[in-house]
């Protein structure tokens, strides 16, 4: 589950960034005089829509395996793909929003404007932090189960629960250390 989540969130950040705002930004000017492209972009946005509905639904089972007792198909590695995932898009969406506000569009015939589509907008309110959230419950929840069955004594650490696994391992690294030693 983890390597096909990862495939589509990629795929969805693929279509998203490369192809369908690339052809909205080009306006309906564009779009008139290449209209053989009309019809591909129609099945990519149909594809993006499904592929946000499957991301939908497991970033809310994410969410509800919070609260649950035992789920078979959640881990810490699936949180983690959709923490570094949604970042990415986060950071994506930012740099095509400083670009949407540049001067120059403002400039262009309104047949050159960069057309606007609902199509981006979130149905969800996941954010990469609410998910760090959500993972730091599921390990603590995790952690409590652990203990009360005896298989393991940990203590939660509130501060790295939330990273990924990644995350974890630039932290405990020694390496910052030693270079500036250097």
């Amino acid at each position: 589950l983890v390597k096909d989540f990862r495939a589509c969130l990629t795929l969805m950040i693929e279509l998203e960034f490369e192809w369908l705002r690339q052809w909205h930004i080009q306006g309906h000017h564009h779009a008139d005089l290449h209209r053989f492209w009309h019809r591909p972009f129609q099945s990519l946005e149909v594809s993006y829509r499904k592929l946000k509905e499957v991301v939908l639904f497991i970033l809310e089972t994410l969410r509800e395996a919070t609260s649950k007792t035992k789920s078979n198909i959640i881990s810490e590695d699936l949180f983690d793909v959709a923490i570094e995932n949604v970042e990415s898009r986060e950071k994506l969406r930012i740099t095509w929003s400083l670009r949407l506000r540049d001067s120059i569009f403002a400039t262009l015939p309104e047949e050159m404007q960069p057309i606007t589509t609902s199509l981006f907008d979130d149905d969800d309110d996941a954010t990469a932090l609410k998910i760090r959230k959500w993972r730091g419950r599921y390990v603590k929840s995790l952690t409590l189960k652990q203990d009360k069955t005896g298989s393991r004594n940990t203590k939660i650490n509130e501060k790295t629960s939330n990273l990924t696994k990644k995350e974890k391992k630039k932290v405990a690294s020694n390496w910052e250390k030693l270079k500036r030693k250097i």
